[in-house]
């Protein structure tokens, strides 16, 4: 059987945005909070990383909750390190994943 909220996840919309200092609290309650996540931040703590005014990080929400995050080093040579990925434990990974990869 399928849970209410599964199913209201599912059919909810996610909406994208970039991080800003506003988001702080949230993106650290994700990492902190959840054990779905990869963590490369290339020898900073997350709070070290999260000042720095370059950190390209793409938040997904479904209303006012924090769902997911993922950020990636700039390419080099058509590659790239993906930096961070968060997901909320009781979110889809599945349809938070595949909206943050779509941009």
């Amino acid at each position: 059987m399928i849970s209410f909220y599964r199913v209201a996840m599912i059919i909810s919309q996610i909406s994208l945005t970039s991080y800003t200092r506003r988001n702080r609290r949230d993106v650290m309650r994700l990492v902190q909070d959840n054990y779905r996540m990869h963590v490369h931040l290339d020898w900073s703590t997350l709070d070290e990383w999260l000042e720095d005014p370059n950190v390209a990080l793409l938040l997904a929400w479904q209303g006012r909750d924090l769902m997911g995050a993922l950020a990636a080093a700039a390419p080099v040579n058509d590659a790239t390190w993906l930096q961070l990925i968060s997901i909320r434990d009781d979110a889809d990974a599945h349809v938070v994943l595949a909206e943050l990869w779509s941009p």
